[in-house]
């Protein structure tokens, strides 16, 4: 197995294929004497020729047996006395197999490190039909196919590359409609008897009809709705001018909410299994009116809201209210900008790769058996992916891009800082000393320090192509910006 430092991708990146086997620059160690020659069949293809004599790994494969013969325990026989002889007969051609390839990959690793050959994927055998024999020892000549990684240039890393950063216009609208959901959000339930309101959630109970009567043994299912799912007018408006014990019909249940079947008849009807003849129709009486009432803008709501005295009017509100915004957005605001950067560095940076050698590398190298539908389906993404991992790799090694634990250690720390604040908007709950100790008990997950480690290189990477880019800033409304 080649060892390699693993090309890198963003966290917008798919990568369906790649899971199933990474692409490597290979930067690899060394230890055998082999004859390696490499033939270059173009810019982007290569073929390694391996010769391997037999003085290269019989001593070896008699040491190995020699060690092994010591630990073996056999009938008629004490541990580590049974004859060399019995023990290549039976275990000899097992270990010749293992140092031949020892021998192989170990200096082919070295010759490929040496030599400073970038390649992609790893070398693949053009052919398995050797044979091996303890008793008949030879000389081997192996070839493997190499996929070469292409020599590029960053054309679009110049000052003249010109990249619109959105930044989101934070009005009093906006402002306006945020504090209405948080008093909406921390207001009091509600149970009127009438005067329905598009918000409210209505407790219906389905009954099937047939014929315009209740259907004997039909179904029968209570489930809250709202509003805002009944798409067909004339049922809207009957249930809107409606109040609790007012029945309405549904002549076809399925086209009246705007649900697919499936989901009303799972969901809204509890069904598991479809029953034989499922009418359409079906009574729909309203049986509860539930309505979350708005919370004054009063003290109580201000204290629920955004913290114990933090706030005191409207005012103070809106302005705790934009500069959370302000903080929210400015990390998809990023978000988007690297999106747009990463989508034009790739459209605009010729790249060329040894796509037959890749396809062949992954069919090869895949632990489960693709499709040739499959591959070809993929690939594109795939593709797409190395690109970028590529991009990514060179602008890393110009910059000496690196990280350090400290900032992985914050980066992690900020992270579960905006965690908590979702389920603790107003920050209480949680000290300063809580947020280190949950933060050094997720350090110790590699997983997670990984994650955190790739955030880090992420940020660092786009902050040098800002750099050299012209980024300006372009204003957005806030429903805009996440249409887009």
């Amino acid at each position: 197995m080649l060892k390699g430092v693993g090309v890198r991708f963003p966290s917008s990146a798919p990568n369906r294929l790649l899971s199933q086997g990474e692409v490597f620059i290979i930067l690899i160690e060394n230890i055998y004497t082999v004859k390696i020659t490499k033939t270059d069949i173009d810019a982007l293809n290569a073929v390694l020729n391996v010769d391997l004599t037999q003085e290269d790994y019989l001593s070896k494969v008699n040491n190995a047996l020699a060690k092994a013969r010591k630990n073996i325990a056999m009938n008629g026989f004490r541990k580590g006395m049974v004859p060399l002889g019995l023990v290549k007969k039976m275990y000899g051609t097992g270990v010749m197999v293992e140092e031949i390839n020892k021998a192989i990959n170990e200096e082919t690793n070295k010759f490929i490190q040496e030599n400073k050959i970038e390649i992609l994927g790893q070398p693949m055998p053009k052919s398995n039909d050797l044979e091996f024999d303890i008793n008949e020892p030879k000389d081997y000549h192996v070839e493997f196919e190499l996929g070469l990684a292409p020599k590029f240039e960053l054309s679009a890393l110049d000052s003249k590359t010109v990249v619109k950063a959105p930044k989101v216009i934070i009005d009093d609208e906006l402002l306006n409609k945020e504090l209405d959901n948080m008093r909406v959000r921390y207001g009091k339930m509600q149970f009127p008897e009438d005067g329905i309101q598009d918000s409210d959630v209505l407790q219906i109970k389905f009954e099937e009809l047939l014929d315009d009567q209740i259907k004997e043994s039909g179904v029968v299912a209570t489930s809250p709705i709202r509003l805002d799912i009944v798409k067909n007018k004339t049922l809207k408006k009957a249930l809107q001018d409606g109040k609790v014990g007012t029945t309405v019909v549904a002549k076809n249940l399925f086209t009246s909410l705007d649900r697919e079947p499936e989901q009303i008849e799972k969901h809204i009807l509890g069904l598991k299994e479809t029953p034989e003849n499922l009418e359409k129709s079906f009574n729909m009486t309203i049986e509860r009116i539930s309505r979350m009432e708005k919370s004054e803008l009063d003290q109580e709501f201000f204290d629920k809201a955004f913290g114990p005295g933090k706030v005191t009017n409207e005012q103070e509100a809106k302005e705790k209210l934009s500069a959370d915004l302000s903080e929210y957005l400015s990390q998809s605001e990023s978000g988007k900008l690297n999106e747009r950067i990463y989508n034009l560095l790739l459209d605009q940076t010729d790249i060329a790769l040894p796509d037959a050698f890749l396809k062949r590398w992954i069919k090869f190298s895949n632990e489960k058996p693709i499709t040739d539908e499959i591959l070809e389906e993929e690939y594109p993404q795939f593709a797409k992916n190395l690109k970028w991992s590529l991009i990514v790799n060179k602008i890393s090694q110009e910059n000496d891009l690196k990280g350090d634990f400290e900032e992985v250690k914050e980066h992690s720390k900020n992270l579960l800082r905006r965690q908590l604040l979702q389920y603790a908007p107003s920050g209480e709950g949680f000290s300063d000393d809580d947020l280190e100790m949950l933060n050094n008990s997720m350090l110790q997950k590699e997983d997670h320090v990984k994650k955190s480690y790739d955030a880090v290189m992420e940020q660092k990477l786009f902050n040098v192509i800002k750099q050299k880019i012209t980024v300006e800033e372009e204003t957005v409304s806030f429903d805009d910006f996440f249409k887009s």
